[in-house]
């Protein structure tokens, strides 16, 4: 059953968790179907209802299920889901950079990587998508070796650089933001 309570504090969660304000986040749905801030905060606040293609688009971008969104289950990541999320961006990805093998095969990843930290991943590849397509971006703020650095350390350290409950790096960005990464 839809619990529009349980997806307000659902998407706050998300959008706060990696730092986001609602235009950033506004912003970075471009890749999909675009959302306005204001329709971020109307959905945040109760006050209206996402269309399930919104509430899809915002559910992919974080790689969780549109069901842990709408508060139909408490399990945010399924295995599926992941995959088919992992394999679009691991095809666009490998035309630029190396991934390690134990990441590109699917069996070894689900055994190597938790299911935070491959969600994590979709959703730094999909930041970076952003920036690729709106270079005057400003939105992250990262050089390439930052990109390759953080992709780099989630691989390795396999470590989640959020979980559900609360961001494990939040170093100030330029003296203005908490942000989830630690270029």
């Amino acid at each position: 059953m839809y619990n529009k309570e349980c997806l307000a504090k659902r998407l706050k969660q998300l959008r706060t968790g990696y730092g986001l304000s609602m235009q950033e986040l506004s912003d970075l749905t471009t890749l999909a179907i675009p959302i306005g801030g204001a329709a971020i905060g109307h959905w945040e606040s109760l006050k209206r209802i996402p269309t399930i293609s919104s509430a899809q688009s915002i559910a992919d971008l974080f790689a969780v299920s549109l069901d842990w969104l709408a508060g139909r289950i408490d399990t945010p990541y399924q295995e599926e889901l992941l995959e088919a999320l992992e394999e679009a961006q691991i095809r666009e990805i490998q035309k630029g950079q190396d991934l390690p093998e134990s990441y590109t095969q699917v069996p070894v990843r689900q055994v190597t990587y938790s299911q935070d930290v491959r969600a994590n991943l979709v959703f730094l590849w999909n930041c970076r998508r952003y920036e690729k397509a709106h270079p005057e971006s400003t939105l992250l703020g990262l050089a390439e070796k930052d990109w390759n650095a953080i992709q780099r350390q989630l691989l390795e350290q396999r470590i989640p650089v959020w979980y559900l409950e609360k961001p494990i790096w939040s170093p100030a960005r330029s003296g203005k933001k908490k942000r989830f990464w630690k270029p």
